[in-house]
């Protein structure tokens, strides 16, 4: 990975390539901050986090052989601050996170969104070429990225009362637990879990780096034919 030239080398099996390095869009970037810049402290503004979904990401792999190769699954995706950064923080931020376990998550949140909002006060800690996902079950999308790196995701939100949408092709980079960066996305993951998750438990856990090598628009209400939903 070549930030200086924005380049991205890869060989993997009969795979070998050198894709552009780019930046996460500047509309999708802003729209995720903006889900941060929550008006209360309550649980009126977790769901309505929730509800936005600007997090969610339809994830398609290839499934090499299968009649129907496509694989897709919903994963959410975050910004992620650079390496130096959450090298820096991750012992704190887990400490922060283990403050709010054994209390219920109503008499927590006030200080789970001030935690979520404060990572990304300063956009000049954040990473502007990947996005992070954490992988819990290790099935068949960590098969098909092992094999293949290539992923698409794809990202919906409204804005102004229309539908926008952006497909990432990125290239992933697999991370393994117990690493700062499989930490950091550990306790993005859980910032609002309802009870304590072990991620340590589950098998296959990992984390992914996105690289991001192209993005497409895919807004559906500015085409012609398709008149906006009430």
């Amino acid at each position: 990975i070549d930030r200086e030239q924005r380049r991205i080398d890869i060989e993997s099996g009969a795979l070998k390539h050198s894709f552009p390095l780019k930046p996460i869009p500047i509309r999708l970037l802003q729209r995720m901050l903006e889900a941060t810049d929550f008006k209360e402290e309550s649980m009126v503004a977790l769901e309505k986090l929730v509800h936005d979904r600007v997090f969610e990401a339809t994830v398609a792999t290839h499934t090499s052989g299968a009649i129907y190769p496509t694989n897709l699954v919903i994963k959410l995706a975050f910004p992620t601050l650079l390496d130096n950064y959450i090298e820096g923080m991750i012992d704190e931020l887990e400490g922060d996170l283990l403050s709010f376990q054994g209390q219920p998550i109503e008499e927590t949140i006030g200080q789970r969104l001030q935690l979520f909002r404060r990572l990304f006060l300063d956009d000049s800690k954040i990473d502007p070429f990947r996005l992070g996902v954490l992988e819990i079950y290790g099935e068949l999308t960590l098969k098909n990225l092992m094999r293949d790196p290539r992923t698409s995701l794809l990202f919906r939100w409204f804005e102004g009362g229309r539908s926008k949408s952006v497909q990432l092709n990125c290239l992933t980079e697999i991370v393994s637990e117990r690493t700062p960066y499989f930490r950091f996305l550990s306790v993005m993951r859980a910032m609002f879990a309802s009870h304590f998750v072990d991620l340590l438990e589950a098998k296959h856990s990992c984390a992914y780096k996105l690289w991001v090598t192209d993005a497409l628009n895919k807004d559906l209400s500015d085409r012609r034919g398709f008149p906006l939903l009430p």
